[in-house]
C-alpha cells in the first residue's frame, strides 16, 4: 500500500483519477486596486466628452482648428481634400448647431424622455451608479450678484436662444428641410449673427461691471490688510520699548544694595502683577485677532487677482466672438477670412478650457 502512494507521487495523474482542490474558505477578503493615472485620465476625458457643453467645446476646438489651417492652406495641389475639409468644417458647424437645439429642447420639454430625444439613456434597475468623485473646491465669490446681474444673465441666455434658433431655422432651410425663400433664409442669419453681437456686448458690458465691482472690494481690503498691519507694527514696537526700558532699569537697580533692591522689588511685583498680566494678555489677544485679519485680507486680494484673471480671459473670448459676430453681420470683406478663423479660434480655445476647468471643479467625472 505504502510502495503505491508513492508512485502515484512520482507518476502524474490523469484527469479521471485527480483529486478536487480544497474548497475556500467561507469569508473571502476582497483588495481594493487604486485605479492608475491613464485610466482615471481617460475616464476624466469621456465623462467631459459626454456633457454637452464638452462636446461642443471640442466640436467648436476642432472647427476653428481645421477653418484656420485651410486658411493659411489655401494655395494648395490637392484641391479635392481642401474642399473635403471645408466641407468638415460646415458639418462640424451644423452638427453643433442641432447638438444645441436638441439640448435646448431637453432642459425646455419635461416629456422628452418619453419621446426618447434624452441624450443620455436611463439607467437599467440593476445597473450600479458609478461612484463620483469629490469635487474640486473653486475660489469663493467675492462679489455679491444684485438685480442687474441677473438681468444681464437672463438678457445674454435670451440672445443666446434666439441666435441658435434662427442659425438652426438657416441650416434647415439650407438643406431643404423648411420651405423658405431666399430672403427669409438670409433674415434668419442675420438675426442670428446679430443676436450673437448683441449677446457679445452685453456681456462686456456685465464683466466690466464686475472688474468694477472687484476693484472696489480689492481696494478695501488692502485698505484693511495696511491698517492692520500698521497696528501690529506699532503693538510691536512698544512691546520693544517696554523690554528694554524694564532691562535697562534691571540692569541700574543690581548695581545698588541687593537686599534693599529685592524688598522693592517684591512691593512693585505685589502692585503691578495683576494689570501688567491683564494688559499683556489683551495686547496678546489683539495681535492675535490682527494677524488673523492680515491673513484674511491677503486671502481675498489672492481670490480677487483670481477672479479678474477669470475675468481678463472671459473679456477675452467675448471680444472674439463679437468681432466674430460683427464680420459677418455687416458683410466685412477686409481680411475676413483671416480674422474670422483668428477670432474663432481664440474663442473656442479659451471656451475649452473654461469648460475643462469647470467640469473637474464641479467633479463631474462620469
Amino acid at each position: 500500500m505504502d510502495e503505491q502512494v508513492g508512485s502515484t507521487h512520482s507518476v502524474p495523474l490523469s484527469p479521471a483519477t485527480a483529486t478536487l482542490p480544497e474548497p475556500l474558505p467561507d469569508v473571502t477578503k476582497i483588495v481594493h486596486v487604486p485605479e492608475t493615472r491613464r485610466r482615471i485620465a481617460r475616464r476624466q476625458a469621456v465623462g467631459f466628452l459626454r456633457s454637452p457643453d464638452g462636446r461642443d467645446a471640442a466640436l467648436r476646438l476642432v472647427q476653428y482648428t481645421l477653418r484656420l489651417a485651410l486658411t493659411y492652406q489655401r494655395r494648395t495641389r490637392h484641391r479635392k481634400v481642401h474642399e473635403r475639409l471645408l466641407a468638415v468644417v460646415s458639418l462640424l458647424a451644423a452638427i453643433r448647431r442641432v447638438a444645441a437645439l436638441h439640448q435646448l429642447l431637453v432642459s425646455l420639454l419635461p416629456a422628452t424622455e418619453f419621446l426618447g430625444l434624452a441624450s443620455r439613456p436611463a439607467r437599467l434597475p440593476n445597473e450600479v451608479k458609478p461612484a463620483v468623485l469629490e469635487a474640486i473646491p473653486g475660489p469663493r465669490q467675492l462679489v455679491t450678484q444684485d438685480w442687474l446681474d441677473a438681468v444681464t444673465r437672463i438678457t445674454c441666455q435670451s440672445l443666446d436662444v434666439a441666435s441658435l434658433l434662427a442659425s438652426n431655422i438657416y441650416l434647415f432651410s439650407r438643406l431643404g428641410l423648411v420651405p423658405l425663400s431666399i430672403r427669409t433664409t438670409r433674415r434668419a442669419d442675420k438675426v442670428s449673427d446679430f443676436a450673437t453681437l448683441l449677446a457679445a456686448a452685453v456681456g462686456l458690458a456685465s464683466v466690466a461691471r464686475k472688474r468694477a465691482q472687484l476693484y472696489q472690494v480689492g481696494k478695501l481690503a488692502r485698505k484693511n490688510a495696511i491698517r492692520a498691519e500698521s497696528r501690529l507694527e506699532e503693538l510691536d514696537f512698544w512691546e520693544q520699548r517696554r523690554s528694554r526700558s524694564r532691562s535697562r532699569s534691571r540692569q541700574v537697580k543690581v548695581g545698588s544694595d541687593p537686599a534693599a533692591h529685592a524688598q522693592v522689588e517684591g512691593k512693585e511685583a505685589d502692585v503691578h502683577e495683576t494689570p501688567a498680566t491683564e494688559i499683556a494678555e489683551e495686547e496678546e489677544e489683539e495681535r492675535a485677532q490682527l494677524r488673523d485679519r492680515v491673513r484674511q485680507e491677503r486671502r481675498t486680494l489672492r481670490g480677487l487677482r483670481h477672479q479678474l484673471g477669470e475675468l481678463w480671459w472671459e473679456r477675452l473670448r467675448l471680444g472674439a466672438d463679437g468681432l466674430f459676430a460683427l464680420y459677418d453681420a455687416l458683410e466685412l470683406s477686409v481680411a475676413s477670412e483671416s480674422v474670422k478663423s483668428l477670432a474663432g479660434i481664440t474663442a473656442a480655445g479659451i471656451e475649452f478650457s473654461q469648460v475643462w476647468t469647470q467640469h473637474f471643479r464641479e467633479g463631474k467625472f462620469t
